[in-house]
């Protein structure tokens, strides 16, 4: 009876050990995508239209931008 509890004390614990393996190649994950979410709202709101602005400035403000990345 005490080796089919050692037994599976250690398979519970070996077990465990593959869950926070799991659970942190998970969160890695999750640190990632915030990650490239991110990156894609500071570009939407790099390019984001100021509507309190007016066109033909926002105009001259895309035309710099599209003149500065591309050189």
């Amino acid at each position: 009876m005490a080796e089919d509890v050692r037994v599976r004390m250690y398979a519970i614990q070996e077990n465990e050990y593959d869950l926070l393996r799991a659970l942190t190649a998970f969160l890695d994950d999750e640190v990632h995508f915030v990650e490239q979410y991110l990156e894609v709202l500071k570009e939407a709101k790099a390019t984001w239209v100021d509507e309190y602005v007016p066109i033909s400035s926002q105009i001259r403000i895309q035309a710099l931008r599209y003149v500065k990345d591309n050189p």
